[in-house]
């Protein structure tokens, strides 16, 4: 993250979007929530397969990514997502 930090230019912003690892209970309620919604979603749009997008098994929890982020990131907006994926957001001062 400190690469993007130093390439980004001043004023700029920096969006990243990825997935945690479910540990505490309400981890797991979102994600069983984003479950269900994920299914009635292939119900409406058939059923498609993601785009193919290499992705690797998520080795953070949620609470850890969103306490680093916030850490490296002061001013960060941390938000997750429904269908387990966080997006962080962050302007860098000019």
């Amino acid at each position: 993250m400190n690469a993007l930090v130093r390439l980004l230019a001043p004023g700029g912003r920096l969006v990243i979007v990825g997935h945690g690892k479910e540990r505490t209970p309400l981890d797991w309620a979102v994600c069983l929530a984003g479950q269900a919604v994920s299914h009635v979603l292939k119900l409406f749009h058939g059923g498609k397969s993601g785009p193919g997008v290499p992705t690797m098994t998520p080795v953070m929890p949620w609470g850890e990514i969103a306490r680093a982020a916030r850490r490296l990131l002061p001013g960060c907006r941390f938000r997750r997502l429904l269908l387990r994926r966080y997006l962080l957001t962050w302007d860098k001062p000019a």
